[in-house]
């Protein structure tokens, strides 16, 4: 799903709920000139303009600007600066990204989802007073991640992953550190920084940043290989098409002419295959071959090993902020759990599938659900789970018994019971249910 349209549709659900909410509150008593029925106005108002901005994510950033500015004290200013944010990082409008990033993190400048792309686009205008914004955003970013590291529990069943994310993350602090640096005229500084970043983390953006710098330096040959480099790593045609035009300028700045280049070419093509192919390795080394075998994080900080269930029947609910039948499963998911409250041989779990965990503890207490959720850590991807709601069912062996996709009102709470109750009766091994 387009991921500009997912968080549109958050947003429009959202405000949905809240005119909605003013409407019977209308319904029941005459209207009031109070600050509460003039936030259901608002809502009101901003329920229409994101439905009058249909698919197109250029309406609906400019819709959500407009209601700023009819609303410039919105109280539900930072749910849209944030719908805007997202919305520009999905359009790659990094003027908007630097704008609406710039502004949430002076209310939140620990935040971690937002300091990679608001550091890069402010980056990206080669103006030196943005950059030093940046370079301070790159230096949070490592701090904070490095504070992660050392506090944060490894996951086992995503620990590759988890070391992949992790690195690029702490190579795009240090890669926003070096552009700073550079547009600020610290060459020196900045090579040394892109050249960390990129042996931290292989990908064509560091490379690209260490040979610009080196090439201010003067440092032609090194320059080149970190264009190859570049050129070897997946990326743009345009992308590439830059990074072949640079690596001959700069060639030919220390050589008579290009004999040579095309070895040096190959032989970055040669080292990025190893870098895939260990990366590739190290990723699938670490996938559990069996959902059984995860363990998930949970918003509390604790840890759930599946296989300490082992022996009952595991209902997980998969399910994200954004979705609306998501939210209309969850009080029948609840029906069947309380059915099965007694039962000591089922476990009812509910597995956040959101790409942004910081989202959902507020989310939770908005809606009162209960905050015992935990993270999917890849294991939805390992359960081939393409559309949420997704409602999994393991059984006994720990195998998968049943996969329940979407969610239909009428049928989801007796079906799902009937099935815990089927794999409850399983003697033999289980099977996926059609």
């Amino acid at each position: 799903m387009n991921l500009n349209y997912i968080f549109r549709a958050a947003l429009f659900v959202a405000v949905l709920g809240g005119a909605l909410q003013a409407q019977s509150a209308q319904t029941a008593k005459p209207p009031q000139t109070t600050p509460q029925s003039a936030l259901d106005r608002e809502r009101q108002d901003l329920t229409l303009a994101v439905q009058q901005a249909g698919p197109s994510s250029v309406d609906f950033i400019r819709a959500l600007e407009r209601h700023l500015r009819k609303y410039p004290d919105s109280q539900m200013k930072a749910q849209i600066d944030r719908a805007l944010f997202r919305a520009a990082k999905e359009t790659n409008d990094e003027v908007r990204v630097a704008k609406y990033g710039d502004a949430l993190l002076a209310t939140d400048p620990n935040d971690i989802s937002l300091l990679e792309d608001t550091g890069k686009a402010m980056n990206s205008f080669g103006d030196p007073k943005l950059s030093a914004k940046a370079l301070n955003y790159g230096k949070k970013l490592e701090t904070l991640l490095h504070q992660n590291e050392q506090t944060s529990e490894n996951v086992p069943g995503d620990t590759g992953k988890g070391q992949f994310e992790q690195a690029r993350q702490l190579g795009n602090a240090l890669l926003i550190q070096a552009d700073a640096m550079g547009i600020s005229d610290n060459f020196a500084a900045a090579s040394d920084l892109a050249s960390k970043s990129f042996q931290l983390f292989a990908q064509a953006e560091a490379a690209r940043s260490a040979g610009r710098w080196l090439g201010k330096l003067g440092k032609y040959d090194e320059a080149v290989e970190y264009y190859a480099d570049a050129f070897a790593l997946s990326d743009s045609a345009e992308a590439h098409a830059g990074d072949r035009r640079r690596m001959s300028e700069l060639y030919l700045k220390s050589h008579p002419s290009q004999t040579g280049l095309g070895d040096m070419v190959l032989a970055a093509y040669d080292r990025m295959t190893a870098v895939a192919a260990e990366r590739n390795k190290v990723l699938k080394s670490s996938a559990p071959s069996s959902p059984i075998e995860y363990k998930l994080a949970g918003l509390d900080g604790k840890t759930l090993a599946l296989d300490s269930l082992r022996g009952k029947v595991i209902v997980m609910d998969f399910w994200a902020t954004w979705c609306g039948p998501c939210r209309q499963q969850h009080p029948l998911f609840e029906k069947v759990k309380a059915q099965f409250k007694n039962d000591a041989r089922v476990a009812f779990l509910e597995i956040n599938n959101d790409d942004d965990s910081s989202v959902v503890a507020p989310f939770l207490d908005q809606h009162k659900w209960d905050r015992d959720v935990y993270f999917a850590n890849g294991l939805a991807q390992t359960l081939d789970i393409q559309s949420i709601p997704t409602t999994v069912l393991l059984g006994k062996d720990g195998n998968v018994y049943s996969k329940m996709i979407g969610f239909n009102p009428d049928a989801f709470a007796g079906l799902l019971t009937s099935r815990i109750q089927d794999a409850l009766s399983e003697t033999g091994a289980s099977a996926p249910a059609k």
